[in-house]
């Protein structure tokens, strides 16, 4: 694995571990991915659709 796969894997780790601590982070973030054109498109579809199931996933373990 090089340097830039393990930076890209330890962004998703520590941005899976803060949505699912504080799920509020996402609404905030809401607005940048909406108007930034950086975070549009349908590439970047699967990456909001990952975000918003870690936020879910940990709902649903507090609801079990």
């Amino acid at each position: 694995m090089n340097v830039t796969v393990k930076w890209q894997v330890a962004q998703f780790v520590v941005l899976a571990m803060l949505l699912r601590r504080k799920p509020d982070v996402l609404i905030s973030l809401l607005p940048t991915l909406r108007e930034n054109s950086k975070y549009q498109g349908q590439d970047k579809l699967p990456l909001i659709i990952w975000m918003i199931s870690q936020v879910i996933s940990d709902q649903f373990l507090l609801l079990s």
